[in-house]
């Protein structure tokens, strides 16, 4: 295999490998505190984001919210865009209405994850709100191999697939022995690098680049406020230091023979259909294309910040401030309360970290779920939603949501523009059979 061949395959492998170090360094979290002192709000900031994550049982739950400045330029400009003749209501009439309506829309989501115990899992909920009140939601859970999709609002069941007996019937391979905690074991070690991170180089980059961006409220209390191009340029300077950087290059290549290590012990290397010798020859040349393409794959990953690409993304989004406030507890991190503003749009959103807690969560097995792969592959996934949407439109929250934007349309846009407003409302509620306002 020549990768030299293949810069954007490199890229990827390169990407996999930063983000497994990545792992690897938060997991060194409770070794790497101790060895810190909490004297400046950088310290604090790494330190609390590496203990955090570093939990290998957590959950935690966000909330996001939305609002639109209805007399900011920018915004202003973006109304201005809408082709001429859509509506009869003029951009400021446009701007009264959305900055009404938007406020009221929110979404949440939760996730949890255990990668302690065997069997290792994961979980993630989502639901969408109007006022308060539930519009839609839906979840996902994965617990090797199997994969669980649920929601009160579109399901009457949950969807359930075995992915070991998936894959087994279609290639005769069985992935159901794979232990995916021993492979996690090795990545959540930690290394020389880990410990001695605050000495590194990194570190000094990011004292430099968050020196007059970082500061400290309180005893527990650290803010952030950058913008979104300058957050993406200190990633560019973080890869080409990494580039030259011998030390990360072989805490990488050490972490790999460790889970190559884990595949060899484990037998997993025959699902490839290869003999351990064989296995072992082939790794060892993916490390040699690694350790001699090392520079130029994290140089070319740090050119993605500063290319065509990039420039037209940041065009895009304008200068977008962020703003987070990270509250303490202990040497961990409790709350992240965020804020940003794209051209006149700003999105708020807090996240707590929680403990690990399987409640609001479905694991679901055969027996109290429907297949997943034969519904996806068949027509009745459909008729299920249609059904579930019929209680979505009949209930009180989408009502609710009904009664309050026609409520406004009439109070803020043109007469024809609330009329065609109410009138896409009854045209949906009829669907449902419920008469309109």
């Amino acid at each position: 295999m020549n990768l030299k061949k293949d810069n954007r395959g490199i890229a990827k492998s390169a990407l996999v490998i930063i983000i497994v170090l990545v792992v690897a360094l938060a997991a060194g979290g409770v070794m790497f505190a101790k060895n810190m002192f909490m004297s400046d709000p950088l310290t604090k900031l790494i330190t609390g984001y590496i203990n955090t994550y570093s939990q290998r049982e957590m959950g935690y739950s966000s909330e996001m919210t939305f609002s639109i400045d209805k007399d900011n330029a920018e915004a202003k400009k973006l109304f201005a865009q809408i082709p001429a003749g859509a509506f009869k209501s003029n951009t400021d009439q446009l701007m009264d209405f959305a900055s009404k309506v938007l406020p009221k829309l929110s979404v949440k989501f939760s996730a949890i994850t255990n990668t302690d115990k065997d069997p290792v899992n994961f979980g993630a909920n989502m639901s969408v709100l109007y006022d308060s009140k539930e519009l839609v939601d839906g979840g996902v859970t994965v617990r090797p191999w199997e994969v669980s999709v649920y929601s009160k609002s579109l399901l009457t069941k949950p969807l359930y697939s075995n992915l070991a007996d998936t894959v087994k019937s279609s290639t005769g391979l069985d992935i159901s022995g794979i232990k995916l905690k021993d492979y996690l074991d090795v990545l959540y070690e930690q290394d020389d690098f880990t410990k001695n991170f605050t000495k590194s180089k990194y570190a000094e980059i990011l004292k430099e680049k968050l020196k007059d961006n970082l500061k400290s409220e309180g005893l527990d209390k650290v803010v952030l406020s950058m913008n979104y191009e300058d957050s993406l340029k200190m990633f560019e300077d973080l890869l080409n230091e990494g580039a030259k950087d011998e030390t990360l290059k072989t805490s990488v290549l050490n972490k790999l023979d460790k889970l190559i290590a884990v595949a060899v012990k484990n037998g997993d290397y025959k699902l490839m259909g290869l003999s351990e010798e064989d296995f072992k020859k082939q790794a060892e040349e993916g490390k040699k294309q690694l350790n001699d393409n090392w520079e130029s794959i994290l140089t070319e990953l740090a050119k993605t910040y500063s290319g065509d690409e990039f420039k037209q993304a940041i065009a895009a989004t304008g200068d977008m401030p962020v703003k987070y406030t990270f509250t303490f507890s202990g040497d961990k991190i409790a709350k992240i309360d965020g804020e940003t503003n794209v051209k006149g749009l700003t999105v708020k959103f807090n996240t707590t970290i929680d403990k690990y807690s399987e409640d609001g969560y479905t694991f679901a097995d055969a027996s109290n779920s429907d297949d997943l792969t034969t519904v996806l592959n068949g027509y009745s996934l459909m008729g299920t939603v249609m059904g579930k949407a019929n209680e979505i439109l009949t209930g009180d929250a989408f009502k609710n949501m009904q009664e309050d934007i026609i409520k406004t349309a009439k109070e803020t846009l043109a007469a024809e523009d609330a009329t065609t407003i109410e009138n896409n409302f009854k045209q949906i509620s009829a669907l449902s059979g419920v008469s309109g306002n």
